[in-house]
């Protein structure tokens, strides 16, 4: 049986002890921020979550302003309100949906939208702001977000970065980091969540993203005389578009399990129940009485949210109502906008503002009713409280229909209201247990996040204070237009070509009392010594954490580690392959890739053959890792044991680890791992990175082919789903990358980047002599390493003559890994050993230059220590790394070919001698280091996540379900196109019947 495990309690300490500390720097040091919101709604509950958030930050010593239309009762110190009243516009179109108007969603959306611009424009023009913008700066501008985009100005008019607060899901509205719609996997917030989609549902979907971009085209037409006045161009703003593509940061109050998982970028974050209190705030005196005092009955909340008024219900409405309660044994709690109610029941509380959060997380309370906006549904989840929705306009629709399918409540239509029928769906839902059942299990999956969504908001928003707007962050995508975007430029071409501590202290003494642990088999078989150090670092890393685990490797730990038990099998040897790279520079020919597959495929051969590996297959594993390189057909070891199945992957996203999850490859936008480069494609780039993308998908076709005779070997079919079934129940994918290495690229939940993953915050000690020769090198120290797979005694004798000619030169000394027992003629000042702790060295304060291939195991390490690196890259993605490097400031390349003693020496001179270079690589050191939490505390807790969800399906994704056709929207495309050309067809037979008509009718009458 699965149990809540300790690693998950020791992980959440260890965060909140790291934000803990973080904050006492960032106050420390002086460096508390000036931080704007403007809010401009007259919905109180849109402007909650932005609240919370706000007195966090101050909580933590930045100096907030808040500009909206609800003043705290009590701001906190650090929390200053600048009140602009709004006249509620909402209300007004909210009545008539009560009394029985129209809820055309289409009709109403200009009178919103109308209401939405004028309140925002009413603000920014208000006394108390104008004011504020004369006289004050600030370090970041909070905007709250209605279809009032405009407003984005504020950031351009305090010259500061801009973050984008939305209170619901996802959408086109709020797309202005171009975060991908994936329309053919998605369902639009407004359809609802269906997972998966019939195809009638995603031509639905298309049609409303299709009418979705004309109500943008429409809305940025309203807003632009907005926008212009307000901000004008003679003044110095930028322009409309130009600001909407600044915005750093987009937050939205909503989580993947509240919806259907989709990929986002880094700077899209979900931040879902930050208005929802961990600690509820004691209610007043009458209303905690009424609660208390319902007794094993319970109590039920009557609520439809800040804009909709109870009284404003049409008679018949309200009477049924009323007549439900009636009937009821239950106190009922209802938000009722004025001071009395007709005719109102015994057994009924009213106030006009009720402590929503805090009456949901009441022992008592049994049902919530209400209209179905997203916050209540996130408050209710989070409180394990069943629902009865009333849905009235909007997205409320889909959100009760979705908690319908999760089976925690049930909707009544408004139009089909009546005292019968509510009344038997409250009844039903009191009485059948299998509502609380649902929805507590929902309250655990909602709660169970890396870090929580306040903590989340916070972290973000001083991220970007920290590296300004954080342009880092920018994805290529916003700056694209749609056809460029669809590839459809280059398609046209392609056609034309080829046609705490001492709390957590006592916590963690509890939890090492109370909790147990998984038992988690990792399988890494690789011949590469650096890929299997990052399954190393996991697996020590979920050890350490309790957890019962065992790694097959070709690989032994030079320690040994409690928990951490090891089986070691062979490897082919890799030398002659490697040596043929060096001395024949033959890295990237398309006969080494193919040999470096097939070495890989009769590696993972070799592990399952191996008769220690055959004797695990009779225990139990709770969860399987497979430590990936091309072998996919190891992935049949999760069936075998009935386990889930994570993917450790020791570089970034390819195509082949893109399609265990279904993760979208952005060719359009994203260069593929082989190409490399961090700045936006040009034309000609976006067409190399398609016909790469298109190469990538023939390698995986037919690396899929060849490993099925494998697959089929080793877990027969007539016992094991098949391979591709496998290849597509993949539950997490553990990237070792991170977005600050390459382009930021959307990621589905289930796809984690983890960079660094085997890097120690805290280096081990180096053994004395190396210590000894780094510590007394007067003059820094260059590392030289060519990774573990490339062995520096292969060099041909040429290169190694210059470089070791470089080296005399040097007042540095050098330390080298280099294989075999001694170099000639090495210089006095080169220190030489044949495995050297990498990580642990590059750490060493006196190490100036890090002479490298350029593996990104071995990047990450430079990146995170600040250490400036000479590349010479030799094969595969290499190349990339090194560019990459090159481009952040941090790095020089030299070609391997080219490489003689003058262009080394000229290049290594360059590095040890300017300053800029370690300069810069402090700067990026500081970027790879700042996350939310560490590489291994985040991959630890995805990989307990997975196990405790047995597999955590609600991960996973819709699209990859989806073949290329469905993926690609060509399907519905095409039934579209077909239905336009028959109502087309139509249309033209009836116009040319009726023109026949016309033609003959004239005709008689000429003859007569």
């Amino acid at each position: 049986m699965i149990k809540r495990r300790r690693g998950d309690i020791m992980m959440r300490l260890t965060f909140s002890i790291g934000v803990l500390v973080a904050t006492l720097l960032l106050v420390g040091h002086g460096e508390s921020a000036k931080i704007v919101c403007v809010f401009p709604t007259a919905s109180k509950s849109h402007v909650l979550g932005a609240q919370a958030l706000l007195k966090e930050l101050a909580h933590r010593g930045h100096e907030v302003t808040m500009v909206s239309a609800f003043p705290l009762k009590k701001p906190p110190k650090n929390y200053r309100d600048v009140y602009v009243p709004i006249e509620n516009a909402f209300s007004t179109i909210m009545s008539d949906f009560m009394q029985g108007g129209s809820r055309n969603m289409m009709k109403l959306f200009p009178k919103i939208l109308r209401a939405a611009q004028d309140s925002s424009n009413v603000t920014i023009n208000a006394p108390e702001f104008l004011q504020l913008a004369q006289e004050e700066q600030f370090d970041l501008a909070l905007v709250g977000f209605f279809m009032n985009s405009f407003i984005i100005g504020v950031g351009e008019l305090f010259r500061c970065p801009t973050v984008l607060y939305f209170s619901a899901a996802a959408s086109g509205l709020t797309n202005h980091v171009g975060n991908p719609a994936e329309v053919a996997a998605v369902p639009h917030m407004m359809l609802g969540q269906r997972n998966p989609m019939t195809f009638f549902e995603r031509v639905a979907n298309t049609i409303i993203h299709g009418v979705e971009k004309i109500m943008l085209t429409y809305i940025r037409h309203k807003e632009l005389p907005y926008y212009e006045s307000n901000f004008p161009a003679e003044k110095g703003f930028r322009s409309y578009d130009d600001a909407l593509r600044n915005v750093s940061l987009v937050l939205l109050n909503t989580h993947f399990t509240q919806t259907v998982p989709r990929p986002y970028l880094p700077n899209m974050v979900e931040v879902g129940g930050i208005q929802i209190n961990a600690k509820p705030e004691p209610m007043a005196q009458d209303l905690q009485q009424f609660l208390d005092g319902a007794g094993r009955d319970g109590a039920i909340f009557i609520s439809f949210g800040s804009n909709l008024r109870s009284s404003n219900l049409r008679q018949d409405k309200l009477d049924a109502i009323l007549a439900m309660i009636r009937g009821l044994k239950q106190r009922v709690i209802w938000k009722w906008d004025q001071d009395e109610m007709p005719n109102k029941p015994s057994n009924v509380f009213i106030g006009k503002w009720l402590p929503q959060d805090a009456i949901l997380a009441h022992p008592n309370l049994k049902l919530f009713i209400t209209h179905g906006g997203l916050g209540s549904i996130s408050e209710a989840m989070y409180h394990g409280v069943p629902i009865v929705g009333i849905p009235m306009f909007g997205d409320q629709d889909g959100n009760v229909a979705q908690v319908v399918r999760e089976g925690w409540g049930l909707s009544v239509s408004f139009d089909e209201l009546t005292e019968p029928l509510l009344s038997g769906a409250v009844q039903e839902v009191l009485r059948d247990p299998k509502y609380r059942e649902q929805v507590q299990g929902r309250a655990l999956l909602y709660k169970d996040r890396p870090m929580g969504a306040l903590e989340s908001g916070v972290y973000w928003i001083e991220y970007v204070i920290r590296h300004r707007g954080a342009p880092h962050l920018h994805y290529q995508g916003a700056d694209l237009n749609v056809f460029q975007l669809a590839l459809l430029d280059v398609g046209v071409v392609k056609m034309k070509i080829v046609q705490g501590v001492v709390i957590a202290w006592t916590l963690l003494c509890f939890c090492f009392a109370q909790l147990e642990a998984y038992r988690i088999l990792c399988i890494y078989p690789s011949s590469g010594r650096s890929h299997v150090i990052v399954g190393q670092a996991l697996m020590k890393g979920l050890a350490a954490r309790g957890h019962d685990v065992t790694m097959v490797s070709p690989y032994k730990l030079s320690k040994p580690v409690p928990n951490y038990r090891e089986i070691v099998v062979q490897k082919v040897d890799l030398g002659q392959m490697t040596r043929d790279f060096l001395q024949k520079n033959e890295g990237n020919s398309v006969g080494g890739i193919v040999h470096l597959f097939q070495t890989q495929f009769r590696t993972a051969e070799m592990a399952l053959e191996d008769a220690k590996v055959k004797a695990l297959m009779n225990e139990h594993f709770d969860l399987v890792i497979v430590g990936y390189f091309v072998a996919d057909f190891v992935l049949g070891l999760g069936p075998h044991f009935n386990a889930p199945t994570v993917v450790l992957f020791s570089a970034g996203l390819t195509k082949l680890t893109a399609d265990f999850v279904g993760n979208p490859r952005a060719i359009a936008t994203v260069p593929a791992i082989m190409i490399g480069g961090k700045g936006p494609m040009d034309f000609p780039g976006r067409v190399k990175n398609f016909l790469f993308a298109c190469v990538e998908n023939v390698i995986s076709s037919v690396a899929e082919y060849v490993q099925t005779s494998y697959y089929d070997r080793f877990f027969p079919p007539d016992r094991y789903p098949s391979f591709a079934d496998v290849r597509r129940n993949v539950s997490l994918v553990l990237l070792n990358t991170h977005f600050s290495q390459a382009t930021p690229r959307p990621y589905l939940p289930n796809m984690v980047e983890v960079g660094g993953l085997q890097i120690k915050a805290k280096p081990d000690p180096l053994p004395k002599d190396i210590r000894e020769w780094l510590d007394g090198a007067e003059h820094g120290v260059v590392y030289f390493c060519l990774g573990s797979n490339l062995k520096s005694a292969d060099l041909p004798q040429a290169k190694l003559d210059a470089i070791l000619k470089t080296f005399a030169q040097l007042k540095q000394r050098v330390l080298w890994k280099w294989e075999s027992d001694h170099i000639p003629n090495a210089p006095p000042n080169v220190l030489s050993k044949a495995w050297l702790p990498q990580d642990d060295v590059l750490a060493h304060p006196n190490v100036k230059l890090f002479i490298s291939h350029g593996g990104l195991g071995g990047m990450a390490e430079a990146k995170y220590h600040g250490v400036p690196v000479l590349g010479i890259p030799i094969f595969a993605e290499q190349f990339q790394n090194i560019q990459s490097m090159v481009d952040d400031g941090v790095a020089m390349q030299v070609n391997y070919a080219e490489l003689d003693e003058r262009t080394f020496t000229r290049a290594v001179n360059i590095m040890v001698r300017e300053h800029r270079f370690a300069e810069r690589a402090k700067t990026i050191s500081d970027l790879y280091r700042d996350r939310p939490q560490s590489a291994m505390d985040l991959a630890c807790y995805w990989v307990e996540y997975v196990a405790r969800y047995r597999g955590a399906p609600q991960l996973h994704y819709p699209g990859a379900d989806m073949n290329f056709f469905q993926l690609e929207s060509l399907d519905v495309i095409a039934c579209l196109l077909a239905i336009f050309y028959a109502v087309y067809r139509v249309i033209k037979l009836v116009l040319r019947f009726v023109f026949r008509k016309m033609f003959k009718s004239s005709k008689k009458t000429k003859v007569q």
